[in-house]
């Protein structure tokens, strides 16, 4: 029998969902306050910014991807993970792998201007 410390460490889903939780809200309060200052004291929207909202838009699709794999085994052992969740838990996992190449892209970009 497995002791309370193994049990515990076996499940990894609330600790990835805290901290992607926790990454998204501090981001999207960055980009809120950018678009603040720049809509509301330079009063121009440039290219830059448009490439920022593109670049948050992918990376909260990549934590969503996330948030809902662990919602059905993402942070398990895979034999911890219930039979009728695998095919789900796979296409998350296609998913935020996916979306975090986009990401990287996306937010790598320079625009001319």
């Amino acid at each position: 029998m497995a002791s309370a410390v193994t049990q515990a460490m076996q499940d990894r889903g609330p600790e990835v969902l805290a901290v992607v939780v926790a990454i998204t809200c501090v981001s999207t309060v960055f980009i809120v306050l950018r678009l603040i200052s720049r809509i509301g004291i330079v009063r121009r929207v440039s290219n830059d910014d448009y490439a920022i909202i593109v670049a948050w838009l992918i990376a909260f699709g990549f934590s969503f991807s996330i948030c809902y794999g662990t919602s059905v085994g993402l942070g398990r052992h895979e034999a911890n993970v219930k039979p009728e969740y695998h095919m789900t838990l796979k296409k998350a996992e296609y998913a935020f792998s996916v979306l975090y190449v986009c990401d990287s892209g996306a937010s790598q970009v320079k625009v001319a201007g």
